[in-house]
């Protein structure tokens, strides 16, 4: 009976699936110790908003405020720690899978629902490595629900969910400006099916939201810092962040080594299920615009549907959000409306064998995708750090209980070139304004910059990583021309730190230590008899 309760009230399931997932990922994610090179960022930055530094004024904020937002609240509310620094992306990917059930279900396909949202949990969640906190899974969600909102809104033709929808898009976009592109094809979507009525209540919502939003930022007094490091980002991100659509983690050597490493009858299947975030739009992209056309030759005309061409612009929408780097990890955090269009198009138009046949054989395959996360954190260590009591990888638990046991709170450290996770997990102060230096985004100006505080507080500690050339091309594969050292920085690391007497590696970075200064000469001392 319960069961049968499910399949008629969409919003009573999509909330159970909302609040069973949130909950199975704070408890066995939350505090698992991930060496990400971005999660560090947000983390770094809102801590220190939280002690009173001022964004893109006392230090380097890469991106829009929203998620900088986002996480100090948590602080504040919730304490300083790793498990409460992933509670924002726990719910975001909550609330995708809740409303992945939903607008399925909301279509009149609930059976359909239970199955898309099964195996998008698993294919999309089953590698918790990608649920790090990020600006842009704060962004997918948010657009995602202001989308069910527009949609709810078309559906009950109430002015109240269309204001909702778009606040929520403005918002969105405070924390990814490249969502922004959702709110035009909303604001093109009502114009051209004729809810125009609707038009002034969200475009009106997301404007005043938008002005709210930048009046807080004046009030701040990070105003113009902010619009300046959004103009010198349009200048430098796209410099090495050019990727081709699809582009694998570590690259396609890195996928092939993966592929080959599993007997060859099911390689087509393995690359397919890597591969999925890149392969869904295009299934419903082909597919949809297949039925549309089928459909245009038979009535000689549009028909009246709205969710499905507003669904398909609105995924074509996302994809473009991830220019220039649309790769698998961001097609991943953009990927749930792919789900819901082939899951509604596999629904409608194909019989129901083939569903269940597409169900059965790549169930399995997210079901070993989850297992081995779960086997990885039933491994894990357990560590306690300044950070929280973390799951630590056996492998990396030593050396993290050694770091720790050098590197104390509130210690100086500098992180070279990019892993600001290592400031929040030891809870030390960055000895520069930049929580990482990026080759070929960070240029001679931010290099003479942090040279420059590096030489006026020299930090107690360095965690260097020694970059090789062809490990920074696997992931960012258009930076061929791109000098990846920071010669005067790193020259002036190996004249002042050295490796401790047991060297310490952790996550390719070696710990290095300030070394003393050397006395000065006795003669050098004397005054010159002249």
């Amino acid at each position: 009976m319960f069961g049968a309760a499910l399949m008629r009230k969409p919003f009573t399931a999509a909330a159970l699936i909302f609040t069973a997932v949130a909950g199975l990922l704070i408890t066995f994610h939350a505090n698992h110790l991930v060496f990400s090179p971005d999660e560090g960022i947000v983390l770094d930055a809102a801590e220190q908003m939280l002690r009173g530094k001022k964004l893109y004024v006392d230090f380097y904020g890469n991106m829009s405020p929203g998620s900088f937002w986002l996480q100090e609240l948590v602080f504040r509310c919730a304490g300083l720690s790793l498990r409460t620094g992933r509670l924002i992306v726990i719910l975001d990917f909550a609330l995708q899978c809740a409303l992945v059930y939903w607008l399925i279900a909301s279509a009149g396909h609930r059976k359909a629902a239970w199955a898309a949202t099964v195996l998008f949990c698993l294919f999309e969640g089953g590698n918790t490595t990608l649920l790090l906190p990020g600006h842009r899974w704060d962004s997918a969600a948010l657009s995602l629900l202001s989308v069910a909102l527009c949609l709810h809104g078309a559906a009950r033709e109430r002015h109240a969910w269309w204001i909702a929808g778009g606040a929520l898009i403005s918002f969105a976009a405070f924390c990814t400006p490249s969502i922004a592109e959702l709110a035009v094809i909303t604001a093109l979507a009502l114009f051209i099916s004729g809810r125009r009525r609707f038009l002034p209540a969200y475009v009106g919502a997301a404007a005043a939201t938008s002005v709210c939003l930048s009046l807080v930022m004046q009030i701040a007094g990070y105003l113009r810092p902010f619009a300046q490091q959004m103009l010198w980002l349009a200048s430098n991100y796209s410099r090495v962040n050019v990727t081709p659509y699809g582009f694998p983690l570590g690259g396609y050597r890195a996928l092939m080594q993966t592929v080959a490493a599993a007997p060859l009858i099911i390689w087509p299947v393995l690359s397919l299920s890597i591969m999925l975030p890149a392969v869904l739009p295009i299934v419903a992209v082909l597919g949809w615009g297949g039925v549309w056309l089928w459909r245009w030759r038979i009535h000689a005309g549009s028909t009246n549907s709205f969710r499905e061409p507003y669904l398909a612009a609105c995924l074509a929408g996302y994809v473009l959000s991830t220019q220039p780097r649309p790769d698998i990890t961001h097609l991943t955090i953009v990927s749930p409306l792919g789900y819901v269009l082939v899951a509604i198009l596999v629904c409608r138009y194909l019989k129901p064998a083939v569903g269940l046949t597409v169900f059965s054989l790549a169930l399995p395959w997210g079901i070993l995708l989850a297992a081995q996360s779960t086997v990885t954190l039933a491994k894990a260590a357990v560590v306690a750090t300044p950070a929280g009591v973390l799951r630590v990888a056996p492998e990396e638990a030593p050396a993290v209980r050694k770091l720790l046991s050098q590197v104390r709170p509130g210690q100086s450290l500098y992180v070279h070139p990019y892993l600001p996770l290592f400031y929040f997990l030891t809870q030390t102060a960055n000895a520069t304004r930049y929580s990482y230096l990026a080759p070929g985004m960070m240029g001679p100006a931010e290099e003479r910059t942090a040279l420059e505080e590096l030489q006026t507080s020299a930090p107690a500690w360095v965690l260097y990583l020694p970059l090789r050339r062809e490990d920074y091309l696997r992931v960012f594969p258009n930076a061929t021309g791109i000098n990846v050292h920071y010669e005067t920085i790193e020259t002036w690391i190996h004249a002042n730190y050295a490796p401790l007497n047991v060297p310490l590696w952790l996550s390719g970075y070696e710990l290095l230590v300030r070394r003393p200064e050397e006395p000065k000469s006795s003669l050098a001392l004397q005054k010159d008899p002249k």
